[in-house]
């Protein structure tokens, strides 16, 4: 049976991985990156905050999603919450309104059966946060569009920050996968 490789980077223990990826998380927005939320009259400090947010909650839910390891997501969590409470976010009630965007990514993320994509149930999280009342179908599918580049660059932060896996070129995932027995779920 082949082996995945792992890659990933020298000298560095979890602790390390996830401070270099929460540094970037928390790392300054550029303008462009909420002007779209400016453009739909959102004020620049609220939309520069609630993409700030958006970012940091799906940088979490990239973390539990796509990491190699299960601990990622809470070695993550944990290096945030350090890097929030040394900042300015711990005053003036930053961690509580911060606490209650998480939860509300979390479980636009989590709802099963509602027959949206996942990007477009983020994408109407992120904009009731910028608050854009009854937003229009085209600005949802903008906003998920956003949302998904957004996990994308910020899985390739992961993988970059944690490692990769890969297989040899000849070898299919399926080849690697756990067998189950027989009418295990």
């Amino acid at each position: 049976m082949a082996v995945p490789r792992f890659t990933r980077p020298a000298d560095a223990g979890p602790r390390d991985h996830a401070d270099v990826y929460v540094r970037h998380l928390l790392a300054p927005l550029t303008a462009e990156s909420w002007r779209w939320l400016e453009a739909q009259g959102v004020p620049a400090e609220v939309a520069s905050r609630e993409m700030g947010w958006a970012v940091r909650a799906i940088g979490l839910i990239v973390a539990s999603r796509d990491a190699l390891d299960d601990r990622t997501v809470s070695e993550v969590s944990h290096a945030l919450d350090r890097a929030l409470g040394a900042g300015g976010d711990a005053r003036e009630g930053g961690a509580v309104r911060w606490r209650a965007r998480l939860a509300a990514y979390l479980e636009a993320h989590g709802a099963r059966g509602t027959g949206e994509p996942v990007p477009r149930r983020l994408a109407r999280v992120l904009l009731d946060g910028a608050g854009v009342q009854h937003p229009s179908s085209a600005l949802v599918e903008a906003a998920g569009a956003e949302v998904v580049g957004l996990r994308v660059r910020l899985n390739a932060e992961l993988g970059r920050a944690f490692g990769l896996a890969s297989l040899p070129d000849d070898v299919p995932p399926s080849a690697v996968a756990p067998r189950r027995p027989p009418g295990s779920p």
